[in-house]
């Protein structure tokens, strides 16, 4: 298995410099490899001509030389098939269609190698099945790339399961390392990879996103999150991303499969089922942040976010509460929602239309809602047995977590559930933890107070706001508040934030109120009249 991790490496590093549409052929050469690169511009078969013409002229006057690289009419065919050998004959096919590979005339460019790594990167269910049964054919003493002992290593982790769904999380790592093997997420890219946290990205395009969902994907497996809570990370960097039904993402409990996506009115959702043997995590929900006109549109309701959930309700209820359209096991299993941005608004309007099955909820840098369905959610929290349980990440100096009159949570005590709220907010220095240490003797930590703006510093709060909104800070380097209400000293501080007690509105909320689209309190009227009998 190394060995191919290497070979994989080594086509990488020799494709890093090389052009989009530089041709491209892998050759065997004993135990390994060689990869040939070829300049496929005019300039490059210009090149080569004159090459071949010093070669024959040297050649002829006894002049030793070496023979200039030329292509043969077995490169296509020999690098073909080292794909399939390593990747699964199937699989690659698939591999070619999604990425709109074809090699029958032209061979490969390394644009084609770039496209094919990234999309092998990202499993698919069908492709874990395939390789699954393949191990379980007892007829084949190799599968793939794999030395006959390595298929047997794997077949031992497989041995009592029937299906994937039966298989340890050990033993899906097992087959994951097989359908993924690359030494290190570099080499995915060939050594070119994206900027998944940038401030302001020029890498917009259909291709460009593509890529940084690739390295999401792949930092997951790796667990590679610089710090980052995996929730935060799974709604900054992930929910943003078209996730195709039947992909698979990792996860310490298990794996997740993506089951489908729901949009309307400005709301997209995308549900998550863990699946395995020995599974420990909940489904969950994942809720995009502003992405179109849609939900830019809901966005400027004066109840902001009220139309997705209610667009959407219907085909919301029927995953949650229905087994047979494969997202829950149980019409009672409980599940998690998190939003991003927008999203995160849609997820605390969700859990208010579905308390009894959505039962923790976390929002990343997200608005509030109104204060009547805050209110009435917590209302209907107190009369339900099972506890929920709240968190809302923001980032000291975003401005999105200031709109909106309150946040879910509002009012409910810790016997109803567990409500907290976390900031994160960049170190310049040491020396400032020190400092903020000493302005809150009587908390560990306090809540960071926005200082008030005014018309001169608004653009630069708004520049500011943005990257604050979008960045995903290490906690290495960062302070971190945190509140909860099963605290005493900081629910004042909690209360606040929740927005009880709230002082006047932000001048940001003000300009929001007065801009946005009337709702006449449309959102808590459908609320009330959604039939509870599950609570």
């Amino acid at each position: 298995m190394q060995a191919t991790y290497f070979q994989i490496s080594d086509l990488a590093s020799a494709l890093q410099w090389a052009h989009s549409t530089d041709s491209v052929a892998i050759r065997p050469s004993g135990n390994g490899i060689h990869v040939h690169v070829w300049d496929a511009s005019l300039y490059g078969r210009i090149r080569r001509i004159i090459e071949r013409v010093i070669y024959s002229v040297g050649s002829w006057v006894g002049y030793a030389h070496d023979a200039p690289d030329e292509a043969t009419p077995s490169d296509a065919r020999d690098t073909q098939e080292f794909f399939e050998r390593v990747f699964g004959a199937r699989r690659i096919v698939r591999i070619y269609q999604r990425c709109d590979i074809d090699v029958s005339g032209r061979g490969f460019v390394r644009e084609d190698v770039e496209k094919l790594f990234m999309d092998a990167a990202e499993v698919r269910m069908e492709d874990l099945e395939e390789l699954f049964f393949e191990l379980q054919d007892a007829s084949r003493n190799t599968v793939r790339f794999l030395s006959r002992d390595e298929t047997e290593t794997v077949r031992m982790a497989l041995r009592g399961a029937e299906t994937v769904h039966e298989l340890s999380k050990r033993a899906l790592d097992f087959l994951m390392n097989v359908l993924v093997p690359f030494l290190s997420k570099a080499d995915i890219f060939l050594h070119n990879t994206p900027d998944i946290d940038p401030e302001w990205s020029l890498t917009l395009t259909k291709y460009g996103l593509r890529r940084r969902r690739t390295l999401a994907i792949e930092q997951l497996r790796r667990g590679d999150l610089r710090g980052t809570d995996r929730a935060v990370y799974l709604a900054k960097r992930l929910a943003g991303h078209a996730i195709e039904p039947g992909m698979l993402i990792s996860h310490p409990r298990g794996y997740l499969e993506s089951i489908t996506a729901v949009s309307g009115g400005g709301a997209t959702k995308l549900f998550f089922r863990f699946f395995g043997a020995d599974a420990a995590g909940r489904s969950c929900v994942l809720y995009r942040g502003t992405c179109d006109g849609a939900s830019f549109t809901d966005d400027l309701r004066e109840e902001m976010g009220s139309l997705g959930p209610v667009e959407t309700y219907e085909e919301t209820e029927a995953l949650l509460l229905h087994p047979e359209r494969g997202f829950v096991r149980t019409q009672d299993e409980p599940v998690d929602a998190i939003g991003f941005s927008l999203g995160g608004v849609h997820a605390q309007r969700d859990s208010l239309l579905f308390p009894w099955k959505i039962t923790r909820v976390t929002t990343v840098c997200a608005p509030g809602v109104d204060r009547a369905t805050a209110l009435l959610y917590a209302e209907r929290v107190r009369h339900q047995k099972r506890p929920v349980a709240i968190t809302h990440y923001t980032e000291v100096g975003d401005l999105a977590s200031e709109l909106g009159e309150a946040k879910l949570g509002l009012e409910v005590s810790a016997d109803g559930g567990r409500v907290v709220a976390i900031a994160t907010q960049p170190l310049p220095s040491p020396a400032l933890h020190e400092h903020l240490v000493r302005l809150h003797p009587r908390l560990p930590l306090a809540w960071p107070v926005t200082p008030l703006l005014n018309m001169s510093t608004m653009l630069l709060e708004i520049i500011e706001s943005v990257n604050s909104h979008n960045r995903t800070t290490p906690m290495a380097s960062a302070v971190r508040y945190t509140l909860s209400n099963g605290e005493a000293a900081a629910r004042p501080y909690l209360a606040r934030f929740l927005g009880q007690q709230a002082p006047k509105a932000p001048i940001w909320e003000r300009i929001r109120r007065a801009c946005a689209i009337p709702s006449n309190g449309q959102f808590v009227h459908f609320a009330e009249s959604v039939n509870l009998q599950k609570l």
